[in-house]
């Protein structure tokens, strides 16, 4: 693994002579047409600083070591918050970059290579799932990144990275992919997913930034390295970044598209007990009523082998096929059934707008309502066996908080029903006569 790191001056980018031009390998060439839209972000956040009646007779040194008493608010003063990278997606100023990187910011600066200037970023939506974000700049006139395709990335295939780790200006760095579709935990609650691994060195300030294939193509977008190995880097799969940004670019959110399918993986029992002779594959044992499975004719008990080409092994595979489809998008299903195999044209739509409703009473067992003016949301059913009622939950608690998203509203409520869908269990947060008490759920996994 090499690290290039390139000074910008006029030679950089400017005409090379005849001995340059020998040495002007792949690599150069992609980083001299891609460096352009690669920006360098930094982000503030405004806090309170606290004031000490007595600070004036102790040294300062000590304040690094003691709270003091009787300290009071202090004014508000403006902060370093993150340094990060990020890839122009669109001429008029639109970049894509991390989550993480403008999470928390009250102010975002987007700097441009070759240009002294600072400009103000603006969020225009941003998905914590992903760890995707857009900002926006005012400039009409920006080079843009050419986009290549993930779905068909080889291991061993040589990448390029190029960010701003450590505040070092577009560093560039090579490497390899080194798998692809690793899994990477954030922390406790939150997990990216079908990731490419990379060994071309990432380090704090590259985040947002691309990946990039040896033609200059964007086919990742840098995320996270892994605190415990050198040379293990992931980024997100062009593909899905480019889905979410059209999502973001929309909406300010990401909607996901609605299949409809409720699967299992396959076990020994069903394999032999259907006549089916593949390991690979997921059983349908539900359809939603009115859902865009049921209008293809998808049925309980079909074995989905394919879905879009792609074989699928396990529910983890049909839960990340589905975080890359768009609403309208059409997708082919191949699937076994009764001894013979069927293809069927599924068309993806949005939730339908009870469809969470639903998913709380049928997986949890809750219904809730919104409190006007009041955080949470409050129970005024627990049906009787499901998962929520075997815990204690009662009529009358507030959900406060599911996992680590707090519940402000009946739409934050909603959209965690939504990302729950995948998951067998959640950590929930109620209310009970004043106090708050965390329990565990377990529930049906969903659609």
């Amino acid at each position: 693994m090499r690290t290039l790191v390139f000074l910008y001056s006029i030679l950089a980018w400017g005409n090379i002579n005849g001995d340059q031009a020998s040495r002007m390998s792949p690599v150069v060439k992609a980083v001299r047409e891609v460096s352009p839209a690669v920006v360098n972000i930094s982000t503030e956040a405004v806090q309170r600083s606290r004031t000490n009646p007595f600070a004036k007779y102790f040294d300062k040194f000590f304040d690094e070591f003691l709270d003091l008493p009787g300290e009071t608010p202090g004014r508000l003063q403006a902060v370093p918050l993150h340094l990060g990278s990020g890839v122009v997606f669109r001429r008029d100023g639109y970049i894509l970059t991390n989550e993480h990187v403008i999470l928390k910011a009250s102010s975002i600066a987007v700097h441009l290579a070759g240009d002294d200037r600072d400009y103000v970023g603006r969020l225009i939506g941003a998905d914590p799932d992903t760890d995707l974000a857009i900002i926006k700049i005012d400039r009409a006139d920006l080079p843009v990144v050419r986009v290549g395709d993930s779905s068909d990335l080889m291991i061993g295939e040589a990448v390029i990275a190029i960010g701003n780790p450590y505040g070092l200006s577009h560093t560039v760095t090579t490497g390899v992919v080194s798998a692809l579709g690793r899994s990477f935990r954030v922390d406790e609650d939150r997990i990216y997913r079908n990731l490419v691994q990379t060994d071309a060195s990432i380090n704090p300030g590259n985040s947002g930034g691309p990946l990039l294939n040896i033609l200059g193509e964007l086919i990742g977008i840098t995320t996270a390295i892994h605190s415990k190995g050198k040379g293990i880097g992931f980024a997100i799969p062009v593909n899905r970044a480019t889905a979410v940004f059209e999502e973001l670019l929309a909406f300010g959110e990401v909607h996901e598209a609605w299949i409809g399918l409720a699967v299992q993986d396959l076990g020994p029992q069903i394999v032999a007990a259907l006549g089916y002779d593949r390991d690979a594959g997921v059983i349908v044992r539900e359809v939603d009523r009115g859902s865009p499975a049921e209008a293809a004719d998808l049925l309980t008990g079909d074995i989905i082998y394919k879905i879009a080409g792609k074989v699928l092994e396990s529910v983890k595979d049909y839960a990340d096929m589905l975080r890359n489809v768009r609403r309208g998008e059409k997708i082919v299903f191949d699937f076994f059934r009764q001894g013979g195999w069927q293809q069927r044209v599924v068309i993806a739509r949005p939730f339908p707008p009870d469809f969470a409703e639903q998913t709380s009473l049928s997986s949890l067992g809750l219904v809730v309502e919104g409190q006007p003016g009041v955080s949470g949301v409050l129970v005024t059913k627990v049906r009787k066996g499901a998962p929520a009622h075997r815990i204690g939950v009662l009529p009358g608690d507030v959900v406060r908080q599911i996992d680590s998203q707090v519940i402000e509203s009946l739409e934050d409520y909603a959209k965690v029903m939504l990302r729950l869908r995948f998951k067998d269990h959640a950590v929930l947060a109620l209310q009970r006569n004043n106090q708050i008490h965390f329990v565990t759920v377990n529930f049906l996994r969903g659609r």
